[in-house]
C-alpha cells in the first residue's frame, strides 16, 4: 500500500501554482487550530462557570426588555451598526450602560436620542 502522504504531494505537485498556495495555507492553518473537542471543552466549561455565577447571584443581570433596547440602539431593524460607531470603546460603552427613556418616550443610548421602536 502506498504512502498516503506521498500520494497526496504527488497529487498536490499536479494542482496549479495558486491552487497549491491556497493547499499550502489550509495545511499550515491546520497546525495551528486546536482540536473540536478541546474548544467544546472550553465552552462547557465556560458554561457551567457563568451559570454558577448567576446562581450565586454573582453576576448582574438585565430585563429582556432592556437587552432588546440596547441592541436596537447598536443597529436598528437589523441593519448593522454605522462603520464610525464600531470602535472597540464605543462597543465596550454600549455593552456596559444601560439605555434609558427620556420623558418625551425616546430612548437614549449613551446620550444619543433614538426614535421610539419601530417594529421591522
Amino acid at each position: 500500500m502506498a504512502d498516503i502522504v506521498a500520494e497526496l504531494a504527488d497529487r498536490g505537485r499536479s494542482l496549479a501554482p495558486a491552487d497549491r498556495s491556497r493547499l499550502v495555507e489550509l495545511l499550515l492553518e491546520s497546525l495551528h487550530e486546536p482540536p473540536l473537542s478541546d474548544i467544546e471543552a472550553a465552552w462547557n466549561a465556560e458554561i457551567a462557570r457563568r451559570v454558577e455565577a448567576y446562581k450565586k447571584g454573582e453576576v448582574e443581570t438585565y430585563a429582556a426588555e432592556d437587552v432588546f433596547a440596547e441592541a436596537r440602539c447598536i443597529a436598528p431593524c437589523g441593519r448593522p451598526a454605522s462603520p464610525s460607531s464600531q470602535s472597540p470603546s464605543f462597543l465596550v460603552k454600549r455593552l456596559t450602560t444601560k439605555p434609558s427613556t427620556e420623558a418625551t418616550g425616546r430612548g437614549t443610548c449613551l446620550g444619543s436620542p433614538h426614535p421610539p421602536v419601530v417594529r421591522c
